[in-house]
């Protein structure tokens, strides 16, 4: 039996009331703004802001009170941050991203936002808290700080740039001499292949110059979809030079059905170049050659789908003692000189502003793995219809070039793309994401198109319809039967891009073309 001395002692009106003040006036003292709405109401109102909010936003707490929090957002705002919100909320779940608000002036600030659920006793939401806290010089800083650690990158690419330019600026040179040469001798008819050998070198150099000036420039970030394993390749390749001189050895594993991501292709194309001179540098240092092993690949884990890259290198490896720091600003194991201390730091920023996560494995001797993961565009993993996004669209397609253009081109027009070159990759694709139309090629390298198009419309039937073949000819009595039986319709080859964007416009629309029936040729 327990004694009524054990029980806890009920606590005084006075001093439940004295807890509260202290509570209210620590939240209204606090230097971030605070805010809580009340998702039960229409619109999720805003009920409450502290003190902080009012001075940070310039809008005094009645301006504020029963509006929805979007009020704070404008034309810079990014909408994959408004969406990310979007989700967490009906998701319930905790939050914390970054993104551009305005003040009552119309000014801007970088809001570093924090949401988190208030729940009650049976675990319900009541309340959502939000957290402002103003990042705008930090922002200031560490832009200007990665533009300090790309110009340092930079500095490694102009060898490599100059060294592209040299080879064909002698070519030309040479060619150019002669040609004079053909033309005092009066021998004009050998002038085509010397010309045409000038307009080849003089494409390479322009083609140099302009991946050099595409990393070099500038720009807002402006988030796309792009395709991690081109960005990855195009690093690869304005570091040819470097690697040819430290005598590293590049080897490469791709997923061809990797999603497309949303990020800017610039930043990230600086990630996977700090990445990879930096596993290059270690290695040159090591022992002056080494193997640069580059993988991307699709993962799946508790925390969703990603796209991972994993840039591992045969050099010395990372002592115990340094690796907890390597992503510290200003922190080098390099001498004094040699680079910023920035680059994984500011590759971090940058990964984890994706919604993505930068580790780093190494043993001491054997080498060193960074692994960088990032979440795939949301509407790669939607149900058709039911989430908006862009439309998702299966290319398979075994002319890897056409492939290559047919995908640039429908990414162009807002689409998310997804690439295959043979049928059973496709399939692989089919059963990791869902796909609004499919685009295939009549003759695919492994199955018939007919048996990949039963069994692409088994696993997703609303493709029955939504499907567009690629064919030479459109009068071919199998091909006839094979786009009755599959509900498909056809552009035949060579076709413009105007002829596939509007059947593509059609196809998502049930179009007004019946399903079957031929595009116009376009020549």
């Amino acid at each position: 039996m327990t004694s009524a001395s054990s029980k806890p002692p009920r606590r005084s009106s006075q001093a439940v009331e004295g807890a509260r003040r202290v509570r209210d006036e620590a939240i209204a003292s606090v230097g971030v703004g605070i805010l809580i709405t009340d998702p039960h109401q229409p619109d999720n109102p805003i009920i409450y802001v502290n003190p902080a909010f009012e001075r940070l936003t310039g809008y005094a707490a009645a301006e504020a009170l029963g509006r929805n929090c979007r009020f704070l957002q404008g034309a810079g705002t990014d909408p994959s941050a408004v969406a990310e919100i979007r989700q967490a909320l009906k998701e319930e779940r905790d939050l914390r991203t970054e993104l551009l608000n305005y003040r009552k002036d119309g000014s801007s600030f970088w809001n570093e936002l924090t949401i988190s659920p208030l729940r009650d006793a049976k675990g319900r939401v009541t309340h959502y808290v939000g957290i402002i806290n103003d990042r705008t010089e930090r922002k200031r800083v560490e832009q200007h700080l990665q533009q300090v650690e790309k110009l340092a990158a930079l500095g490694t690419l102009l060898s490599g740039v100059a060294h592209e330019l040299n080879n064909p600026l002698f070519i030309i040179s040479g060619y150019a001499q002669l040609a004079r040469e053909k033309i005092n001798q009066g021998r004009y008819d050998d002038l085509k292949g010397d010309l045409e050998t000038i307009r080849e070198a003089a494409q390479r150099a322009s083609t140099a110059v302009n991946r050099f000036l595409g990393i070099g420039s500038r720009a807002e970030a402006r988030r796309e979809l792009c395709r991690v394993d081109d960005l990855v390749k195009q690093a690869l390749d304005l570091l040819s030079n470097d690697f040819v001189i430290h005598q590293v050895t590049v080897r490469t594993q791709f997923d061809p059905t990797l999603p497309s991501i949303l990020a800017d292709s610039q930043d990230l194309s600086q990630v996977f170049l700090n990445l990879f001179t930096n596993a290059s540098q270690a290695m040159a240092e090591a022992h002056g050659r080494g193997t640069l092993s580059v993988s991307a690949t699709l993962i799946q884990d508790q925390g969703g789908p990603w796209v991972e890259v994993r840039v591992s290198d045969d050099g010395p490896g990372i002592a115990p003692e340094h690796l907890p720091r390597i992503f510290d600003p200003f922190y080098t194991t390099k001498p004094l000189g040699r680079r910023t201390g920035l680059g994984l730091t500011i590759s971090q920023r940058i990964v984890t502003e994706l919604g993505g996560i930068l580790t780093c494995e190494s043993v001491v001797g054997q080498g060193t793995s960074l692994i960088v993961r990032l979440p795939i565009a949301q509407h790669s993993l939607a149900v058709v219809g039911e989430k908006p996004g862009a439309p998702m669209m299966l290319v398979v397609e075994p002319d890897l070039e056409l492939q290559a253009d047919i995908g640039s081109y429908l990414e162009r027009q807002g689409y998310c793309v997804t690439r295959a070159g043979s049928g059973l990759v496709a399939v692989r694709s089919l059963e990791r994401a869902r796909y609004d139309v499919l685009l295939m090629d009549a003759m695919l390298p492994d199955i018939t198109g007919e048996e990949f198009a039963r069994r692409a419309v088994a696993m997703q039937p609303w493709l029955a319809g939504r499907t567009i073949v690629l064919a030479g000819k459109e009068n071919v009595p199998d091909l006839q039967r094979f786009l009755k039986e599959t509900g498909s319709t056809v552009v035949c080859k060579p076709f413009s891009w105007q002829v596939l964007g509007q059947r593509v416009r059609e196809t998502l629309l049930g179009g007004s073309a019946a399903p079957g029936s031929p595009s116009g040729v376009a020549k």
